[in-house]
Order: structure tokens, then C-alpha cells, then sequence
């Protein structure tokens, strides 16, 4: 990314991070229009939260730049640097971190009571804001009488208080137990949508990046590896990491014919194997509920057939993830009825199956 004018009337959020933390080089180029939602994903150590804190001016950058609503925040070609108390941004973390000894109202007027905004007006923009996150009747309540996902709501609505222009979202529904989480991620859905300025939201968690964003950002070691919208990731991934956040079985092969793809040795045949020549490197997908798993070979297989031995087996609700060892690993989503039946267990040698149909293949 270019270096940004001084003068820059660039909306949103434009930024260029480049440092060195530890082990760690990140190197990240991220980019938001007002009212967009940008998750952030990665797996632990790949620059996540440094890469939020570098954007919250906790972390100062040793190249790039950041820009927001038109203004650099941070700039060191230019000797440009804002602290995080000069920046306008609102930092939402797993951990609340709300005063005890406040009320639910002092607490989210805290932010603007913190930058010179008087205290009627801050409880009035206070009160505006646990409107907007369903706490209106909550006004005078301390935070050990409240729920944790109402808590929760309570820390994003201090967050927005102060009207930011950059909207920092560090694992927010973490914390929280499953039946809460689920509430509290749709609550949060609708206010996010709602605010006129930029949202990154850090998570480890599928379901709150592909209902909560409009665009995912993944990092590995520091580094950009895919972006895009929820649809066009889910439609063609390009690494392991980030098939399994959206559910799917990845696969690395070369094309060898017009229905078939070389998977180490082992050939794959799909329906749809984009032209290009013979040899030419290709990814492959394969949903796991589209594996079928048999004790013996069945007979009139597929011609998508393996001997696979079970690995593991996770229980995931009224279903099962059963984790193949074969020619690849393989994971696949059978009922539990179908774990009884088969009297699945690890170490145990089953056959599976996929149909071609359901193999996508698509240029690596």
C-alpha cells in the first residue's frame, strides 16, 4: 500500500502495518468503508491482537501508516503519531472491565465524561446508547447486578459512547456461556449495523465472523493470507486454516485429466476441473457431510472411495465429526445414530466415500 498524503480525505479506515514484536513480523494491509464490518481471523501467535493494538495506538508501527476519517494516526516516514487517547476509537475486549462501584449509565458515560464532555451531557449520550443496546430500564444498576452478555452490551455501548470513528472488537463473546453468547451476538449484530464508522472484530469463532461481517481478513505468521466476503471465502478458500474455519475439507493436488486431480498419489475425480493444462496446481474442497462411512467396501462405490482409519471423534450437538486417517486426513459429519450404528470408535477401519458431485476444484 502507498504511503498516505498528510492531507488524506480518505474515509474510513486505510492502514499499513508493518512491525516487529518477538518472534513476530507483521506485515498486514487492511482497508474499511464507514459501516463495514471487518473480522480478523488467525490461529494463536499469528498477529491478531497486535495487529488491534497497533491499530488502538497501544503498539506503535515501525513502518507503514494508519489512517482514519481522513486524519494519520500514526505515520514514522513522517514523524506522525497519535496516542490512543487522541485516536477515536473504542475498545471492546472478553473481559468487560467495567467499574464495580459505578452505575450501568456512570460506567458508559465514563468515555465522554474522560474527554471533557459534562456530566449531564455524557449520562444523557450514556443513556442514548444503553437505549440502542436494549439497557433502558438498567440505567441505575451496578455491574455485578447485571448478566454477562448484559455486561457485555453495557462495555460496547461505553465504547460507542465517545462516538468513534474506529470500532476495536478483541474477541468480544468469548467469555461468554453458549445460550448468552447466542443472544448477545445478535444483539450485538444489530447495533454494529447501525454505527456509521469502522468495526474490526478479532475472533477465533466461525459463527460470530460469518454472521457478524461483511468482510473476513485472515492473518497466518503476521501475514495476509486471504480476504473477502463470507460468501466468496466459503466458495473457494486457499489454505487449511481457513477451510476449517468455514467447515470444509481442503485438499492440494494437481489436475492430471479432465475429472481428475493427483492429491499425493491418490486421484480425486470431480465433476468440474477448470481448463488449463495438465499438471496445473489446484485446490479441492470437500464438505464433510458430504463423506459417507461404511464398515466394508460397499458395493457400486463411488469412484471416490478410501479405506480410512478413525482418528478422532467429536460430538457436535445431534450430530458427529469423525476425523479420517487415510490416503489424507478427512473429517466427516455423520448423525449420532450413524456413530451407533457403525460403532465408530478410534482406530477403527472403515471405508469412506464421496461422490464427485459434491468436489469442488478451483485454482490454487
Amino acid at each position: 500500500m502507498a504511503a498516505l498524503s498528510l492531507q488524506t480525505h480518505v474515509a474510513g479506515l486505510q492502514a499499513d502495518v508493518r512491525l516487529a514484536r518477538g518472534t513476530l513480523q507483521l506485515g498486514v494491509e487492511l482497508s474499511a468503508h464507514p459501516g463495514q464490518i471487518v473480522a480478523v481471523l488467525g490461529p494463536n501467535g499469528s498477529g491478531k491482537t497486535t495487529l488491534l493494538h497497533t491499530l488502538a495506538g497501544l503498539i506503535r508501527l515501525q513502518h507503514g501508516q494508519i489512517a482514519v476519517a481522513g486524519s494519520v494516526w500514526d505515520s514514522p516516514a513522517d514523524n506522525v503519531w497519535m496516542s490512543p487517547e487522541q485516536r477515536r476509537t473504542g475498545l471492546v475486549v472478553a473481559d468487560h472491565l467495567l467499574f464495580p462501584h459505578l452505575s450501568v449509565i456512570d460506567n458508559v458515560g465514563f468515555g465522554p465524561r474522560s474527554r471533557g464532555v459534562p456530566k449531564a451531557e455524557a449520562r444523557a449520550r450514556a443513556g442514548v446508547e444503553l437505549d440502542a443496546v436494549g439497557l433502558g430500564e438498567h440505567l441505575e444498576a451496578r455491574p455485578g447486578e447485571l448478566s454477562s452478555g448484559q455486561a457485555q452490551r453495557v462495555a460496547l455501548a461505553r465504547a460507542l459512547a465517545t462516538a468513534p470513528s474506529l470500532l476495536l472488537l478483541d474477541e468480544p463473546l468469548s467469555a461468554l456461556d453458549p445460550t448468552t453468547r447466542a443472544q448477545t451476538r445478535a444483539d450485538l449484530g444489530i447495533r454494529l449495523r447501525a454505527f456509521s464508522g469502522v468495526t474490526i472484530l478479532v475472533t477465533h469463532d466461525p459463527l460470530d465472523a460469518l454472521s457478524l461481517a461483511d468482510r473476513l481478513v485472515f492473518i497466518e505468521a503476521g501475514e495476509l493470507v486471504q480476504e473477502g466476503t463470507p460468501q466468496e471465502v466459503i466458495a473457494r478458500p486457499r489454505d487449511a486454516y481457513v477451510a476449517q474455519v468455514v467447515g470444509l475439507n481442503f485438499l492440494r493436488g494437481q489436475r492430471v485429466g479432465d475429472q481428475q486431480v493427483d492429491v499425493g498419489g491418490t486421484i480425486v475425480v470431480a465433476p468440474d476441473i477448470p481448463a488449463g493444462g495438465l499438471g496445473g496446481p489446484v485446490c479441492v474442497t470437500i464438505p464433510p457431510s458430504a463423506v459417507a462411512l461404511y464398515r466394508t467396501r460397499p458395493d457400486g462405490s463411488p469412484r471416490n472411495t478410501w479405506p480410512v482409519t478413525v482418528k478422532d471423534i467429536q460430538r457436535l450437538g445431534p450430530t458427529a465429526r469423525v476425523i479420517l486417517d487415510g490416503p489424507f486426513i478427512l473429517a466427516a459429519e455423520v448423525t449420532a445414530g450413524a456413530v451407533a450404528d457403525l460403532r465408530v470408535g478410534v482406530g477403527q477401519e472403515l471405508w469412506a466415500t464421496v461422490k464427485a458431485t459434491e468436489v469442488s476444484v478451483y485454482p490454487a
